[in-house]
């Protein structure tokens, strides 16, 4: 059984349901929070792993408490765990700057130089930063002579091949943890002499110290990957084998999760007979266990949905519901239909005792398969976001029988989707005798087709994107704007291999559709690097004109306007991907978590990064969701 220590804490749900109250209803203010309860709950949500949410809670805090040193410190971490080392790095040399020099302070500071060392790619620039990392940890050692940054400057000299220091340092460290307060079991303190063993060359100490770690520390998983992380780095450098002590700190694996509905007891040729249902529930209690599943995403129709949920809570695990349609309209599409039982009631009880459940598309209309397509690359995306974050696996697992035919946004359709990644799918078949091959899937007995919807729905990637400056110009220079701005943008669309489908433009505004988000993230990194680095004053026009994009995903509509005979691209998620550019840095590319969560399903993310800025509220009251922020993954190429 997974620990139920990782279930978020009643404080830090209070928190979340206040904000998502306050963000329906802004007549209702949020609950009060003093310093110290920011502090608490940011620390709180680092320590179940919940990056994003401690992200928000500092964040908010910060508003109040701009220089509060802890808040910060936080406030740095959340940003290093979820990828945002640079930014991380950003704060925390404003602290140094400042005059704060403490252990953690500086311990945090390097921290981000190693994250910086992992995703440099010059041998120059990765020596430079794994060495500014040694001396950041060992100007906190010597100030405080403490273990923590004791032990990770001796990891850090052992990587710089200063393995003689590194060893003087572990023993020193190991002296450090037999006094005082250290000499009595922590987790901290265990892991640390388990590395410092590592270091020292004595694996099987080692593995006695960081078994040890992995008890005390169950259910804090961000506390066990860090350790874990660490762990492989000494050892691929060691033993060129990184994996060597992975089975000590007992992080659970994530599972995307999508599954056929229990069928009506009159409908031909049913993929899931009601008289399966104990059947499956046990193969799913069996498979859970054998992936180590400890964080699962979903949706939660009737059957194998709300199966998964119930097995995942009764492990103790993390459940994040991922619904397609609003609560009330995804209960009448996909729990009315017919299959006995008290679905509706196990509905509302797996979104109450659930993680998260998140709203993908609370203005869809059922009809329109492409918004259960969508449902299932949100479910891929968010489950890839949390692996990553935890660094641990993510296993895609389905309850399918084997047929194609249900369309898209069907359990046929996620399954194809993970293989289009060549990712194997873990099956369970939940009609054996009327199953077929799941290797070969044809189309057999397939349930009648619905009527085709009259609008249907396809999903692309919006930009929407403004110049800031643009209301500064004259009649004069206008014209130069037309030639040399919209010229060179028109240039780099006209020879660019991710050229938009649809292109529109007004004033200084922009409006493009992309097939992919893969095409939409490539293409505007390489507008606003071409905008940032053309000297403007030599056009012309004044310097400092910069671009805001704001990008977003979703189901939209292909139409032809009848008004200028055209297709365009319209419906719900076009004007949210409008709101999102007036809330977007000048210079900067903000995302919707949709476009994220589609990135990392499809596989974008060796092109760009997204960074997680936090929640940011919309305007013209659209609501509080959460942002991330565009960057190039390698170094820039500047578009001339």
């Amino acid at each position: 059984m997974i620990p139920s220590a990782h279930a978020l804490t009643d404080e830090l749900r209070h928190f979340l349901d206040s904000r998502a109250l306050s963000a329906a209803d802004s007549s209702v203010e949020v609950t009060a929070l003093t310093l110290a309860d920011y502090r608490k709950l940011g620390n709180q949500a680092l320590a179940q792993g919940e990056t994003f949410l401690a992200y928000d809670i500092v964040t908010e805090g910060l508003r109040s408490e701009p220089a509060d040193l802890r808040l910060l410190q936080h406030q740095a971490l959340a940003l290093a765990r979820s990828g945002s080392p640079q930014k991380a790095n950003s704060v925390l040399r404003q602290l140094q700057a400042s005059g704060h020099r403490d252990e953690e302070t500086l311990g945090l500071l390097a921290r981000t130089h190693k994250d910086l060392w992992q995703l440099a790619t010059e041998p120059a620039e990765k020596h430079a930063e794994l060495r500014r990392c040694f001396e950041l940890y060992r100007e906190a050692y010597e100030l405080t002579h403490g273990y923590y940054p004791g032990i990770n400057a001796a990891a850090m000299g052992l990587l710089l091949g200063e393995t003689k220091i590194a060893r003087q340092l572990a023993r020193e460290v190991l002296a450090i943890c037999a006094t005082g307060d250290c000499a009595s079991e922590d987790y901290w303190t265990e892991a640390t002499r388990g590395e410092a063993a590592l270091i020292s060359g004595d694996l099987a100490t080692a593995a006695e110290h960081y078994g040890r770690a992995g008890q005390l520390g169950r259910g804090r998983f961000a506390d066990l990957s860090s350790t874990r992380r660490q762990a492989r780095l000494l050892c691929d450098h060691l033993l060129h084998a990184p994996s060597r002590f992975d089975a000590c700190f007992g992080i659970p694996n994530v599972v995307a999760f999508s599954g056929h509905m229990i069928d009506a007891p009159d409908r031909a040729a049913p993929r899931f007979p009601a008289a399966a249902e104990a059947r499956v529930r046990a193969e799913l209690d069996a498979r859970l266990a054998a992936l180590d599943a400890g964080f699962g995403f979903c949706a939660a129709a009737c059957g194998a949905d709300l199966l998964f949920i119930e097995a995942m809570l009764a492990r103790g695990a993390e459940v994040h519901v991922v619904l397609p349609l609003a609560r009330d309209a995804f209960r009448r599409a996909s729990l009315e239909n017919g299959a006995p039982g008290d679905w509706g009631a196990r509905y509302e009880s797996a979104l109450q005792a659930a993680t998260s459940v998140t709203y993908v598309g609370k203005e869809a209309a059922p009809e329109n398969a492409m918004v259960f397509e969508f449902g299932n690359r949100m479910i891929a995306g968010l489950a890839r976001i949390k692996a990553r974050t935890l660094d641990t696996r993510v296993f895609p697992l389905a309850v399918w029988d084997g047929r194609a035919g249900d369309g898209e946004g069907g359990t046929d359709a996620f399954v194809r989707l993970w293989q289009a990644r060549s990712i194997q799918v873990e099956l369970i078949e939940p009609n054996p005798e009327a199953a077929i091959s799941s290797g070969n899937p044809t189309m057999n007995n397939p349930p009648p087709a619905a009527d085709a919807p009259a609008f249907p729905q396809v999903i692309k990637a919006m930009l929407f994107a403004d110049v800031a400056g643009y209301g500064k110009l004259t009649d004069e220079t206008i014209p130069h704007f037309v030639t040399h701005f919209l010229g060179r943008t028109a240039g780099l669309i006209a020879r660019h291999p991710d050229a938009p489908l649809l292109k529109n433009t007004w004033g200084d505004a922009f409006y493009f559709v992309f097939d992919t988000v893969a095409a939409a993230g490539r293409f505007s990194l390489d507008l606003r690097d071409l905008i940032d680095a053309t000297p403007w004053s030599e056009l012309g026009l004044p310097n400092g004109l910069r671009i805001r994009i704001g990008l977003h995903a979703g189901p939209v509509f292909a139409i032809v306007d009848p008004i200028i005979a055209q297709q365009t691209f319209t419906g719900f998620h076009v004007s949210r991907t409008a709101r999102i550019e007036p809330i977007t840095e000048e210079g900067q590319i903000y995302v919707s978590q949709a476009f994220a969560a589609l990135a990392e399903a499809e596989g974008a993310t060796r092109d760009f990064v997204c960074d997680y800025v936090g929640q940011k509220a919309l305007p013209k009251k659209s609501g509080v969701f959460p942002f991330y922020l565009l960057r190039r993954r390698v170094p820039a190429v500047t578009t001339k």
